[in-house]
């Protein structure tokens, strides 16, 4: 998976990009290593951005369920920024509305 990322206000920020490569195109624990490796600076949180991420499947949303599992083992919790009507839709279908944290703009 291709991602970039910055940061703002203290709070690492992930850009998915669903043009570059899928989001399920890689291992959850070596991805759990690499944002492990950025310095958190302050607020214990990372921001996964979806503002050019619309779809999510069955197995990207396994890694998703995955991501906040092992982070939040070392003291983190995930955000989701700027998901789709169709993201949200699947995040209530399956019962993860409160799961996750919304960040809605």
């Amino acid at each position: 998976m291709q991602y970039s990322h910055h940061y703002e206000n203290d709070v690492l920020i992930i850009e998915i990009d669903e043009e570059k490569e899928p989001f399920c195109e890689i291992e959850t624990e070596d991805l759990v290593k690499e944002l492990l490796a950025f310095p958190i600076k302050g607020k214990n949180r990372i921001v996964f951005d979806f503002m050019k991420k619309k779809h999510l499947n069955s197995t990207e949303l396994g890694i998703l369920i995955k991501l906040h599992e092992k982070l939040f083992e070392s003291g983190l919790e995930i955000s989701i920024a700027h998901p789709s009507k169709q993201i949200l839709d699947l995040l209530a279908m399956v019962g993860l509305s409160d799961f996750f944290i919304i960040e809605k703009s």
